[in-house]
């Protein structure tokens, strides 16, 4: 019976953890009651391809990640991306919601290959902008941006914020393959490039993403202040609320 006790009182301590009453806003860039790591990390050396994670709460479980790649593709060749993702809902990034517009175009080229064989590239182009006069709008709607922050702007609990995957560049892509088509001598094949000019964070410059995160006592604020150079993005620091 006193073992049963016991276990009863343990597990009520433990599931009973009290939230902690934090400010409901802070200032970027102010320290005052704010665990602060100053690793700097560069997504573009050592890496690339692979996403560097933050565990804000030191709790085991990861809660933010930056990532960088290259891509290549046919006629493209190399492009590079990076962004940064949630890894849970208890974790959100501070977004501009902006209207979004994808673009296609459509075109036929009948050329010869180095051989001097006959081929028909039927092409089809999207884009985040209007490439061609001619372009048609594919689709619309939104998308969220990270939106970048300078120090000592005011972060509030109630902010507009979301969880996910968010860009500051995406890599420009395009496929290339025979259709097995043959006609009037010419072999069809299909191009077909996904497009991505459109810039969704300034380079050269460091500034602040604004960070929220669900823990077990109660929600946190914090930052990550971070550089992006077209290619790749520096970690100068991060921190959250204690």
């Amino acid at each position: 019976m006193r073992t049963l006790v016991v276990f009863s009182a343990l597990f009520l301590f433990c599931a009973c953890k009290k939230e902690v009453n934090r400010p409901l806003s802070i200032q970027l860039g102010d320290e005052t009651n704010m665990v602060v790591d100053y690793t700097p990390v560069n997504t573009g050396l050592n890496q690339l391809g692979i996403p560097y994670s933050i565990d804000f709460d030191q709790d085991g479980v990861n809660d933010l990640a930056l990532f960088s790649d290259i891509h290549h593709s046919f006629i493209i060749g190399f492009s590079g991306e990076s962004y940064i993702k949630s890894l849970h809902d208890g974790c959100a990034v501070v977004v501009d919601v902006i209207p979004d517009t994808t673009f296609v175009h459509y075109s036929t080229q009948f050329t010869q290959n180095q051989n001097n064989d006959l081929m028909a590239i039927v092409s089809t182009t999207y884009s985040c902008q209007r490439e061609f006069p001619v372009s048609q709008v594919y689709s619309s709607g939104e998308i969220s941006k990270p939106r970048p922050l300078q120090k000592a702007t005011a972060l509030n609990r109630y902010d507009e914020f979301r969880s996910g995957t968010f860009y500051l560049k995406r890599a420009s892509v395009s496929t290339f393959e025979s259709t097995g088509v043959f006609d009037q001598g010419y072999e069809y094949h299909d191009y077909i490039a996904y497009l991505y000019p459109c810039a969704y964070f300034p380079e050269e410059v460091y500034r602040y993403i604004g960070i929220r995160l669900n823990t077990a006592d109660g929600t946190r604020l914090g930052w990550v202040k971070i550089a992006f150079d077209g290619e790749s993005i520096q970690l100068n620091n991060w921190a959250i609320q204690e």
